[in-house]
């Protein structure tokens, strides 16, 4: 299942993702990095990673994970794109999914 999200470049507007294996939420504490591989056919693929980008994500809490892309420099159209997450038992990173990401001005 896709998710849909909006992203409202220069607005504060959080997009709140509750992450779950076979029904349970995961401890969200133990991710110590996250990426999101956004594409979109006539602009290419971008993408935004904890490590580089710490001000889009908020990786604090313990039974989420916060995205802040609307201080991001995606440009206004749709697109598509995968969350990888990674934790000391996933160095590798982990696909948890697509969303479909609508950017428009805010």
């Amino acid at each position: 299942m896709q998710i849909e999200e909006t992203v409202f470049l220069g607005r504060n507007n959080a997009i709140k993702l509750q992450l779950a294996v076979d029904n349970v939420v995961i401890d969200h504490s133990s991710i110590i990095r996250a990426q999101v591989e956004i594409r979109n056919p006539s602009i290419g693929t971008t993408i935004l990673d904890s490590n580089i980008s710490p001000d889009l994500f908020d990786l604090t809490g313990t039974d989420e994970l916060t995205l802040l892309f609307g201080q991001s420099m995606l440009a206004i159209g749709r697109y598509s794109a995968t969350l990888v997450v990674f934790d000391t038992g996933h160095i590798n990173g982990l696909i948890f999914g697509n969303l479909a990401l609508n950017v428009v001005s805010g």
